[in-house]
């Protein structure tokens, strides 16, 4: 007898451990993005006729922060917690990999992030520097969405995660997310990140 699950999406949830160096490191390039109106371009919206409320973005996928601040205790605990989510699909050693791109998110009172994936890239993921917590969770979409209605096989349409300070969650590119409107009148501030692996680079 074998009972294979045969299609698994694993999402990957962790406290990062240098908090406080990374923490200093990413609002130290907050501040700096601040200073250069880097939130203010609304470009992106434009292009994608996004509504006016989804939240502010550093880039529009154009710039790799990470590099170009030199963020080197962020990306060491990427490395680590890249390294640790491979070995959860029994994947010892990680392939050679680059961030493709990097970039903060401000998300103000009744401002969200729409429904969409990260395509032509292969993991991607979220670090939440400022949070109160209830300010909006991801949400997670099924990739698998022929099988909300066929019984018994059903899936979750969605599954969804509060922020936290420290937090990374590392997912498939593939994945459709939104981030639900941020209900509070404090900002959310976070660092989200593009990973593609040696195939394409």
């Amino acid at each position: 007898m074998q009972l294979d699950l045969a299609f698994p999406t694993p999402i990957y949830i962790a406290e990062i451990d240098n908090l406080s160096a990374v923490q200093n490191e990413l609002l130290n390039c907050y501040s700096l993005l601040v200073q250069n109106n880097a939130f203010t371009d609304t470009t992106h919206k434009q292009l994608n006729n996004w509504n006016s409320s989804t939240a502010n973005l550093s880039n529009y996928f154009q710039e790799e922060l990470i590099s170009k601040y030199k963020l080197s205790s962020f990306e060491a605990e990427l490395d680590k917690k890249l390294k640790a989510y491979f070995k959860t699909m029994d994947v010892q050693n990680l392939p050679e990999y680059k961030i493709q791109a990097s970039w903060m998110s401000l998300t103000k009172h009744k401002e969200y992030t729409h429904k969409h994936a990260h395509y032509q890239c292969d993991v991607s993921g979220v670090y939440y520097i400022q949070t109160n917590g209830v300010d909006g969770d991801i949400s997670f979409h099924s990739p698998i969405s022929t099988l909300e209605n066929s019984y018994p096989f059903r899936t979750v349409k969605a599954i969804h995660y509060p922020p936290k300070v420290g937090r990374l969650i590392l997912f498939p590119s593939f994945l459709e997310h939104e981030v639900y409107e941020n209900s509070t009148q404090d900002d959310r501030i976070s660092f989200s990140f593009n990973i593609v692996f040696n195939r394409f680079i």
